[in-house]
């Protein structure tokens, strides 16, 4: 009798169920309507009001009417802002921004928070942050950066963590420094309300926690998949058992809604509120729309720009911008796009616009072409409706700027620069002729310095002592009556000096002559010279001959006379090797010898007479010939000891043809 009389009780629970659920229509879109899938695993809401619905076959977006294809790939998560659409896979995420697409690999992608500038989410193993399109671990404990991290909320300003080893409470998911752990139940999912977080275990219970204590708790659905608060109710979905509705404040239960009274599955995942309807994502039969508690209210209709083009060139970013848009000239070519998502009657929207004052009719259209643009202000105002409802009016300013060519600033400045470009041709023009005087000032200057110092190093180049020894070896050859010697001696010495009187009359001689001269030097002071020595002559002229090379007359002679007089002693035999060298347009010349060095000649007293004259001018015309700081004398040393004398310099190499 007990049996038949619960029998009968259960009946008439669900034929009165089943009744007040009929009295509400269930459309279904499914496959057949345009669905990648019937297997819906998330869905979202973007800022135009789009529905987004993820399934293992893709990603679409919804207006009421089309479901337009964002990937083709499955996706377990949606994360949508104004400038940035975020998909999250079983392997990683694709970003979405500006039409171009990023995948970051990581683990199973399950939900999203984003709080201030950041964005969380949620994985199969712990917890990630996007930074600048990159994915960085977070460490928030050794439990946690394992766990599977189902929901992630902010709250009194704190984080909640949902996961499988707990629900756990953080100051912060970057560095936290205080870690708490409020229930060690593993939990299956979460929603915030207010100051009170409502969760759901494993253990098919739902709680309710206020300041971190358990005010609630009960048996719910099993595997439940989402919970929802929609008009003071609280929505608990399953993966096998449908929906199940109970009142928010109370947890009393109000009504099911499953395949035997409404809805053809009882595998629900997911529940969207958009436009007072409630959209029931399902895992074998699609999405179930229904008006069910907001039959007798219409919502507000809600219009967005949607896409804004500048010559074919989308600029979305210019729609968040506050400022009026200004933009070039050229740029007069516009394409824009707006919208409003009315799910309920999406072939009544109409729209209209209104630029600078001129309305167009109400239609269909929602995109408006604005081709060849002049220059000047415009207000451009978009209003949608459905029937007599109207949404407010979206206002867009934008200014197409002058041509520069067109502006009064333009004919102010190619005045200025015109008088500008005058006085800089007049003062280019006086600088190049008063550089031209300076330079030809200069260059008569460095000339004459440069006769004036080949005058000096003539008077230099025959040292009175030079010619005092050779004379009175002359004469003592002379008493001896070595008359063969005598006469070798007197036409070297008569050679040396005519070269000497006919090079001083010249600026140039030929390598050649200066070499014979210094030959013909060099061979008369080791025959008048007490000094024993011997001398190399080096040439290295990549096959030019040395009758076809321009050289300085006795340019070499005073550098050699130094060695002799004050580099050498009697201690031993000396050396001096002359080595000319021709590389890259230069002649390069090194003078060596093994004497006492430069340092130590330099203190004899008689260093500072005419050969030190004559090495000072020598230097002089090197620097004036070569204009390079390439000259250098310097002593050779051999550890500490000093074992002669360099002197090295460059000079522009010329020749005769």
């Amino acid at each position: 009798m007990i049996k038949k009389i619960f029998s009968l009780f259960i009946l008439i629970v669900v034929f009165s169920q089943g009744n007040y659920a009929q009295q509400y229509n269930f459309k279904n879109y499914t496959f057949n309507n345009g669905l990648p899938s019937n297997k819906i695993i998330a869905g979202n809401i973007d800022d135009i009001g789009y529905v987004w619905f993820a399934t293992d076959k893709g990603v679409v977006k919804f207006d009421g009417i089309y479901f337009a294809e964002i990937s083709n790939k499955p996706t377990t998560a949606i994360y949508n802002s104004t400038s940035l659409t975020i998909l999250g896979h079983k392997n990683g995420l694709t970003l979405i921004k500006n039409n171009k697409e990023t995948f970051l690999s990581c683990k199973e992608v399950l939900s999203f928070l984003k709080k201030d500038d950041s964005i969380f989410i949620a994985t199969t193993e712990g917890v990630f942050e996007l930074i600048n399109q990159k994915l960085q671990p977070l460490e928030i404990n050794s439990t946690l950066d394992f766990s599977i991290i189902g929901k992630i909320h902010f709250t009194n300003n704190h984080f909640y963590i949902s996961s499988n080893n707990g629900l756990w409470k953080v100051d912060s998911l970057r560095n936290p420094k205080t870690i708490q752990k409020i229930l060690e139940k593993e939990i299956i999912t979460s929603v915030i309300d207010e100051n009170s977080l409502i969760i759901t275990t494993h253990q098919d219970e739902i709680l309710q926690l206020e300041n971190d204590k358990i005010t609630y708790k009960s048996s719910t659905l099993k595997n439940v998949s989402s919970l929802n608060i929609i008009a003071d109710k609280l929505w608990i979905t399953s993966l096998t058992n449908g929906i199940e509705i109970r009142d928010r404040d109370t947890f009393s239960f109000l009504q099911n809604i499953n395949k035997y009274n409404s809805i053809g599955t009882d595998n629900v995942s997911s529940i969207i509120e958009s436009e007072k309807l409630i959209l029931i994502n399902t895992l074998n039969k699609g999405v179930y729309v229904t008006g069910y508690q907001y039959n007798n209210i219409y919502h507000d209709l809600n219009l967005k720009f949607e896409k804004f083009s500048v010559n074919g060139n989308s600029i979305d970013s210019l729609l968040q911008s506050k400022k009026s848009i200004v933009l070039n000239y050229d740029q007069n070519n516009l394409n824009i796009k707006y919208k409003t998502i009315a799910l309920r009657n999406p072939n009544k929207v109409k729209y209209q616009y209104v630029l600078n004052g001129v309305s167009s009719n109400w239609s269909n259209n929602n995109e408006i072409q604005l081709p060849n643009l002049t220059y000047g202000n415009y207000s451009l105002q978009i209003q949608s409706k459905v029937d007599e409802t109207k949404s407010e009016p979206q206002i867009l300013n934008f200014k197409i700027d002058t041509p520069f060519y067109k502006k009064d600033a333009f004919f102010l400045i190619t005045g200025v620069l015109l008088l500008i470009i005058a006085y800089l041709f007049l003062e280019m023009y006086l600088k190049h002729l008063k550089k031209k005087h300076a330079k030809e000032l200069m260059s008569l200057k460095q000339t004459n310095h440069l006769l004036t110092l080949e005058q000096q190093a003539l008077q230099l180049q025959m040292n009175p002592h030079f010619i005092f020894n050779v004379l009175n070896g002359i004469k003592a050859l002379g008493n001896k009556g070595d008359v063969t010697e005598l006469n070798k001696t007197i036409n070297k010495f008569s050679i040396l000096l005519r070269s000497v009187l006919n090079n001083s009359r010249r600026e140039e001689i030929t390598l050649k002559d200066e070499l014979a001269t210094i030959k013909n030097y060099i061979e008369l002071e080791q025959s008048m010279s007490s000094k024993s020595f011997n001398y190399n002559i080096d040439l290295h002229l990549n096959n030019i001959d040395s009758d076809e090379i321009l050289f300085p007359s006795m340019l070499l002679q005073p550098f050699i006379e130094n060695s002799i007089e004050h580099g050498f002693t009697n201690d031993k035999p000396g050396l001096i090797n002359i080595e000319i060298t021709i590389i890259n347009q230069y002649i390069e010349i090194s003078i060596i010898d093994n004497g006492i060095g430069i340092d130590k000649s330099l203190k004899k007293k008689f260093t500072t007479n005419n050969n030190s004259l004559a090495l000072k001018v020598t230097k002089e015309r090197i620097q004036y010939l070569s204009n390079l700081n390439s000259y250098r004398i310097q002593n050779i040393k051999n550890k500490e000891n000093t074992t002669g004398t360099k002197v090295f310099f460059k000079i522009p190499l010329k020749t005769d043809y």
